[in-house]
């Protein structure tokens, strides 16, 4: 009989935790009506020399960032899938690339269906809508990205040689949540095709980079894990490839001018 009751006396418990888990702790989402479009520092490509190339990032480019969970309860949540389609420019002189390139934290995608089951098995949980809606308003809050202040985040490097890059990665400064961190990325592949640049990898970051602390609950029962895993697939169309008038080649992959 005790034993009985104890088993039954933490299936109350259990659900009690799940329902306080999706409920209490769910923020308002920030406002980002008022963001721009764009960065307000970012800055439109201008050449630096009469020979380099700008590469406009297109609607193919991808950025995935995987969270995990951890702590007692990490079984009553789940992992996280959040994407978005980043935006900026590439560019190419002389086997050296500078780059300035940004995502808009109001586009991202939580735990879209189709992103989870493609990103394996640590993601074959369905979060419902409520789990879905809490987790991108926890990941907007003050506490986190604060969204409604940083509406962007932002990846910037300059006048790095691809060829060493492939080896050593490229030292990239990422802005996140009003803080930056230096960190080295080494992509997976870099190709350049006619008027296509293509470039694809992962790196890590933890949330101390940015001065900032994992959201969790119940004491750390359920928290977010470090690291965070971000993937990153870039496709860039040369601007020479659109045509004189400004209109873009049909035939090429079109460049981004706004939000999805």
């Amino acid at each position: 009989m005790p034993n009985t009751f104890s088993r039954r006396l933490g299936t109350i418990l259990l659900v009690l935790v799940g329902v306080l888990l999706t409920g209490c702790f769910v923020k308002e989402l920030p406002d980002l009506s008022t963001a721009g479009e764009v960065p307000d520092d970012y800055r439109p490509w201008s050449p630096e020399s009469g020979s380099e190339r700008s590469f406009d990032l297109t609607d193919e480019s991808r950025i995935q960032v995987l969270v995990y969970r951890s702590g007692r309860l990490a079984r009553m949540g789940h992992n996280h899938v959040i994407a978005g389609i980043p935006m900026g420019f590439v560019a190419l002189d002389q086997g050296r690339l500078r780059a300035d390139i940004f995502l808009s934290l109001a586009d991202l995608r939580v735990d879209d269906p189709a992103l989870r089951q493609a990103a394996g098995t640590d993601f074959d949980s369905t979060p419902s809508d409520k789990d879905i809606a809490g987790t991108r308003a926890n990941m907007l809050s003050e506490k986190l990205l604060n969204a409604g202040n940083f509406p962007f985040i932002r990846a910037q490097f300059s006048a790095q040689r691809v060829a060493v890059a492939a080896n050593a990665g490229w030292s990239v400064e990422l802005q996140m949540a009003g803080a930056s961190h230096q960190l080295r990325v080494r992509p997976r592949e870099i190709e350049m095709v006619d008027c296509e640049l293509k470039a694809a990898g992962s790196f890590e970051f933890s949330h101390a980079d940015f001065g900032l602390t994992p959201y969790s609950v119940l004491g750390g029962a359920l928290s977010v894990a470090d690291p965070v895993v971000v993937q990153f697939e870039i496709v860039a169309v040369d601007r020479q490839c659109q045509g004189a008038d400004g209109s873009r080649d049909e035939s090429q992959p079109s460049p981004r001018s706004s939000r999805p």
